[in-house]
């Protein structure tokens, strides 16, 4: 599997995962976007000079870097941060397994 494909992956699993928050609105939950935005940020880094078999357009690409700058501090936004890159992950991974 592609690193790209991985991080998708990993996108759309914490994605899943935070839909099941028992409270959003917690300092935790909100620590937890903010660290994980970090850690994306470093592996699209890592991963972005490798993308020329990656199936999608540069817009795409450009989009997805934007959607992972961490979220703002508080439990709306930390929310609204994730469904957005959760739907953006989603629709990139299906349009690669329909190209493929």
């Amino acid at each position: 599997m592609r690193k790209i494909d991985t991080l998708l992956q990993e996108i759309i699993d914490f994605g899943d995962l935070i839909a099941y928050a028992e409270n959003p609105a917690s300092p935790d939950f909100q620590q937890a976007c903010r660290l994980f935005s970090q850690y994306l940020n470093q592996q699209f880094k890592l991963i972005k000079i490798n993308t020329q078999d990656f199936i999608c357009t540069a817009d795409d690409l450009a989009h997805l870097q934007k959607l992972l700058t961490p979220p703002q501090n508080n439990s709306r936004s930390c929310i609204n941060w994730i469904r957005s890159l959760f739907q953006h992950c989603t629709q990139l991974q299906t349009s690669q397994q329909v190209a493929a």
